[in-house]
This record gives C-alpha cells, structure tokens and sequence, in this order.
C-alpha cells in the first residue's frame, strides 16, 4: 500500500519486495536505504550514523500515548522471584528487552542476578517457558503474539517512544513522502495488526533512552 502511495507521487525507483534475508544491522548502514525499522537505541551506535529515523508506530491495541510503547516484566512463576535470578536479554542494545528490565531491578533492589542473551523476545518468551530463565522484560506488542500460557506478568516498564521506523541520510524519497505513505498505509489496513498510524520524530526523540541505558549499563558488568 505504501509503495502504491508513492509511485502516486511519480516515485518508481522503489524495492520491489520485502529483504528478509540481508542482516538488519548490515541494511542500516546502507546511506540510500529506503525503509527499515530499529530499536531506539540503535540510533545512538555507530552503526546507525548514515540512517534517520522518521516516525514511530501508534500502536492502538496498546494503552499508551500515540507514538509510545512499554514491556511486560514476566516471569515464568512468581516464587522464582527468591534467590538469584537468571535475566534473560534479547540484547544488550535493546530497550524494550535489556534496559527496561534493568531499570526493573534497580527499582526493586535486586542485587543477586545474572544475564543470558537470547537475540529475541521470542527466544527469551521460550526460555522462560523451558526454565532456563527467571525473568524477562517483553515488549506489549510484540507480546501479543508470543506463547502467554504458564508465564506471568508482574509489572511494567516506563512508556518510551515505540521503535522509530527510518531511512537512510542519501535516500532518494524524502522522509516526509515516506511518512505520510505510511500514515496512510496504516490508516487503511493497519487495524488488524494493531498499528493505525505513525508519529513524526527525530534522533533527539529518543535522547533519553541513551541517557537512561547508559546509566545502568555498570549493572551488565557483574
């Protein structure tokens, strides 16, 4: 639909599919990318220099401002909570599954804990479940389509801006065009995933998830 939208506008030099298959860290150093989708911070690594972010998600299934998004902290039984937790990640660059559960522990004055790293919300959904973790920090949207049954929810991580969608700095489509597809494309078929629309942003957006991951980052180091 987005892609319709723009060659609307004239615009005909435009992926003719989805890249499944390229490691997103590698399409996020490409200066003429034309559209992809990171954590926000990411934007803060030097991986990220040649990209911009352009808008987040509304993710209406949420209760949450437009344009935000928040993690479940789950645990796969409450009495797991006594003793050293096992505090599965699904990377030490992501907010929504590292630095949400560590403000969680802060807050709760944990202080016997570990790490394992399982590279997705999915992977760390199914440690839990086969035990080989403790506790997670989930982000809600996507939580809404992993496996629930047999786990727990007992909190929730501070509302942040969702996961910016961005494009690369020499694009050949501006960010606005872009935009305003996605709104559109949203706006007519994305009630069914749960997303209705986007919010413009820029870098400085997402400003004090770095400030705020930074801060905790010692707590990674035990």
């Amino acid at each position: 639909e987005a892609r319709r939208l723009l060659e609307k506008e004239g615009l005909y030099d435009i992926p003719g599919h989805l890249d499944h298959h390229t490691p997103a860290e590698v399409l996020w150093q490409d200066p003429q990318l034309t559209l992809s989708q990171c954590c926000g911070l990411d934007l803060f690594d030097s991986r990220t220099d040649v990209i911009l972010p352009i808008a987040a998600p509304i993710m209406a299934t949420l209760d949450v401002s437009p344009g935000h998004y928040f993690s479940h902290i789950v645990v796969q039984t409450p009495d797991c909570l006594e003793g050293q937790l096992v505090c599965a990640l699904n990377s030490v660059y992501s907010y929504s599954g590292c630095t949400a559960l560590l403000c969680w522990l802060e807050s709760n004055g944990y202080q016997d804990y570990k790490f394992v790293l399982t590279g997705s919300h999915s992977a760390s959904v199914a440690a839990l479940r086969s035990r080989q973790a403790d506790i997670a920090a989930i982000d809600a949207f996507s939580w809404q389509f992993l496996p629930q049954d047999e786990l727990t929810i007992i909190g929730a991580s501070q509302q942040a801006t969702a996961p910016p969608f961005v494009v690369g700095i020499e694009s050949s489509i501006a960010g606005e065009l872009i935009t305003q597809s996605l709104q559109a494309a949203f706006t007519r078929h994305g009630k069914p995933m749960g997303i209705t629309g986007v919010i413009p942003v820029t870098r400085e957006r997402y400003s004090s998830l770095q400030t705020r991951h930074n801060a905790l980052r010692h707590m990674l180091d035990k």
